[in-house]
């Protein structure tokens, strides 16, 4: 490997003794391939080591209702794919709910903006549902059921991480409600 070019990153920093500091671009996904997976094996040994933590507190209930969704190959009917989805989700929508679907033309609410359509909705007395689309997104019947249209982000997500920053989103716009440091 002597004599061979290889791509560096120069540290910014000034001085002689930094002169010679550079860092070969290829380590840098080796590092961070590295760092995620130390986390991620930390954090899941400490929850497999303790399944008596419950991650959100017993006083704030999420009911995940999952729809099953129609089989999908290159010939498959996206119009039909799409349809029976939409009546799978209108059909699994409790009676006298607030409904807000979760979709690419929706509102762009900070987590302040949740907390005042949380605080609006405690204060009609009504239970709260979302609603998240197919991989191609929800049918005009949802859209228009739905009382309001929320955007999480003009970037597409896939729908394990959707849930994951929905809950996460819900669970800080509720501890700021009850006044609690977690959203700090």
């Amino acid at each position: 490997m002597k004599g061979e070019w290889k791509e560096v990153v120069r540290l910014a920093f000034k001085g002689r003794r930094f002169r010679d500091h550079a860092l070969d671009l290829s380590a840098l996904t080796e590092l961070s391939q590295f760092q995620k997976i130390v986390a991620e094996t930390a954090k899941e040994l400490w929850r497999a080591s303790h399944p008596e933590r419950e991650r959100l507190p017993k006083h704030f209930p999420i009911n995940l209702i999952e729809i099953p969704l129609p089989k999908r190959n290159k010939d498959a009917d996206m119009r039909r794919c799409i349809a029976t989805e939409a009546s799978r989700i209108i059909d699994a929508i409790p009676q006298d709910t607030y409904l807000i679907a979760l979709d690419k033309t929706g509102e762009n609410w900070s987590t302040f903006d949740l907390v005042k359509q949380l605080q609006f909705i405690q204060g009609q007395g009504q239970s709260l549902t979302f609603i998240v689309g197919g991989p191609d997104g929800l049918a005009e019947s949802c859209r228009q059921r739905a009382d309001k249209l929320w955007s999480l982000s003009a970037l597409t997500f896939p729908h394990h991480l959707v849930k994951i920053i929905l809950v996460e989103a819900i669970y800080r716009a509720w501890t700021i409600i009850a006044h609690h440091p977690y959203h700090r």
